[in-house]
Formats: C-alpha cells, sequence, structure tokens
C-alpha cells in the first residue's frame, strides 16, 4: 500500500483532497475536517476529510501571526507568538460554532503546542519552558 504526501507548507501545492494549500506552518486533523492557517489571509481554513469545497472558518486576526495549532475535545487552538515582547496569545476556536475567545494573552515566543489528556501544552523556546492550560 501506498501513501500519498503532501505538502501543506508550499503556496501552489494541490493536496490529496483536490483543494490548493496556502502558506501554513501547521496542519492538524479532527475526525471530520483538516484545518491549516492561512497565513496570507489571516485566517483558520478548513475541508472535510472526504474532500469538498475549502472554507474559511474563523480569522485568526493579523496575517502571519498565527504558529502553531493544536486540536482539543471541542476547539482548535491557535497559538500566536510574542517576539521581543510579550503579544504572544493562545486563542480557542470552537469546532462547532467557529466562536472565538481568547485563552491567554501576555505570552512570549511559542513554539509547538499538544493536546493531551485536559490540557493544552506549549513550549516556550525563549526560557526553555514547557507551560499549560485546561482544554475547556
Amino acid at each position: 500500500m501506498h501513501r500519498m504526501l503532501q505538502s501543506w507548507s508550499d503556496t501552489d501545492t494541490w493536496n490529496s483532497l483536490g483543494m490548493r494549500a496556502t502558506a501554513s506552518q501547521d496542519t492538524i486533523l479532527d475526525g471530520a475536517f483538516v484545518y491549516w492557517h492561512d497565513t496570507s489571509k489571516g485566517a483558520l481554513m478548513r475541508v472535510a476529510r472526504s474532500g469538498g469545497r475549502v472554507e474559511t472558518f474563523a480569522s485568526t486576526s493579523t496575517p502571519y501571526s498565527a504558529v502553531a495549532l493544536a486540536m482539543g475535545a471541542s476547539s482548535v487552538y491557535v497559538l500566536r507568538s510574542g517576539q521581543l515582547t510579550q503579544d504572544g496569545s493562545i486563542a480557542a476556536i470552537d469546532k462547532t460554532s467557529g466562536a472565538t475567545r481568547t485563552v491567554i494573552d501576555g505570552l512570549g515566543a511559542i513554539g509547538g503546542a499538544v493536546v493531551a489528556g485536559r490540557h493544552l501544552y506549549w513550549s516556550n523556546p525563549n526560557q526553555g519552558t514547557i507551560q499549560r492550560v485546561a482544554d475547556r
């Protein structure tokens, strides 16, 4: 059995779902959808895992701001890294309604992120720490 590998970070790559992937730093999926951040639009995009129409699921504020995505039980987390200031933040976007709420702000640099158990974990490469917040 051969698996088709696709690049989600190449602006002109067509993926195996038949849609055009845009510049993205992270791609995640749940049972129904594939999600990615379109860095040029500042938007969370999604398409059904079975293929179909690509939709802009939610705005993620300014273009080029999301550095990581993580899949929670009922939310997609969008992590935006602060650079030299404490302007990093984490937003939760409800997978059903698309409603966005700020989980935490005032963060510095943010690296990768993952949801495990009942918590969202992320790294802060400038401090050499792993931090967490409850997944709700």
